[in-house]
């Protein structure tokens, strides 16, 4: 795993249409911050709460991410692109 910039996450998405970013803010943080517009690429984020606002572990995140079917993306050896940060609706695209 490695950290991107979103410059740098934004490039690496438009050079490979099957990679996915995966926003695992909080809903909060989605209504209040925004979320990434992959319009331009003709994508939509996947968002995943990782932990519910109060700091708790989501309960639903583990059927969610295998909702999301991650093994056949691997197989394909297409990309998972994570997001964390509060920055993420800044995607720097041209």
């Amino acid at each position: 795993m490695m950290q991107m910039t979103a410059t740098v996450t934004w490039a690496y998405l438009a050079a490979n249409p099957n990679a996915q970013l995966v926003d695992v803010r909080t809903k909060a943080e989605w209504r209040f911050v925004g979320i990434a517009s992959l319009d331009a690429l003709d994508q939509q984020p996947v968002l995943i709460e990782w932990l519910c606002i109060d700091g708790t572990p989501n309960a639903d995140f583990t059927a969610a991410w295998a909702a999301l079917n991650v093994i056949a993306w691997q197989a394909h050896d297409d990309a998972i692109v994570f997001t964390d940060e509060g920055s993420a609706n800044q995607t720097d695209q041209p």
